[in-house]
């Protein structure tokens, strides 16, 4: 994910655009400072690609601008996972693309509130760290087609977590692949997603505060064992969930 930070000598609207969808722009109240997210998906190929930026200002005049935006792969590796045989059929990539889906447009949601504004996120659980983000995943005999888009914490059943920073909660649903699983909307839309859980203790609705216990680890879903499954997602796009955590 990348951000991008402009001033300008009078007060304009800016709007930008990358690989043909539409970025939130955020403005001071003066409207001369802006900050421009640029979530990037995973799996998205190694070059430059055109960030297109327009400012218009009170009288109408409009000013447009490029910005070449170079992508880096992250060089997440590979691994393969044995699923047991009751657990093959959720290898089916569609529904892997269905409740990426799902996911996607729940947090392609916009609210007011930022309840971030006071810190970064923090991890929701102290456990080792079972599988980073980012690396190709492929099942038995696969081939290794589904990127992994979130962080593995190793757990017993049972274990506590927390939420990884203050907000909503927008859902809380079981769900083919990921089980269990709650998600937190931190505003401005920045959500994130706690999967495989065990036990769930909060319901939508309900506002959360940093470090809140929400749920317990667990091997609920697509799973070779008890794990919690964390995911951060800006704008409809899954990202590095460690650019969320300070330090």
């Amino acid at each position: 994910m990348g951000c991008l930070a402009l001033e300008t000598a009078q007060p304009v609207n800016l709007n930008a655009s990358f690989q043909g969808a539409r970025l939130r722009a955020f403005a001071s109240q003066d409207r001369q400072r802006h900050t421009v997210r640029v979530p990037i998906p995973l799996g998205t190929a190694e070059g430059s690609d055109t960030l297109f930026l327009a400012l218009q200002t009170a009288d109408g005049t409009e000013t447009t601008f490029r910005a070449e935006v170079r992508v880096v792969g992250g060089g997440y590796g590979e691994e393969r996972l044995e699923l047991q045989p009751a657990l093959l059929p959720l290898a089916d990539p569609s529904l892997d693309a269905s409740e990426i889906e799902q996911l996607r447009t729940l947090t392609s949601g916009f609210s007011e509130r930022w309840y971030l504004a006071e810190g970064m996120m923090t991890f929701p659980s102290t456990t080792l760290v079972s599988a980073p983000y980012g690396i190709r995943r492929a099942f038995n005999d696969g081939p290794a087609d589904r990127f992994h888009i979130g962080v593995d914490f190793i757990g017993a059943p049972g274990t506590p977590f927390s939420t990884s920073g203050p907000g909503v909660v927008v859902m809380v649903e079981t769900l083919p692949i990921r089980g269990q699983t709650t998600v937190i909307d931190h505003g401005w839309g920045v959500y994130s997603v706690y999967a495989h859980q065990n036990d769930r203790v909060v319901q939508p609705g309900m506002e959360v505060l940093a470090g809140q216990i929400i749920g317990t680890i667990g091997a609920s879903g697509r799973t070779t064992g008890s794990h919690l499954h964390w995911e951060v997602w800006v704008d409809g796009v899954p990202v590095h969930p460690r650019q969320w955590v300070d330090g």
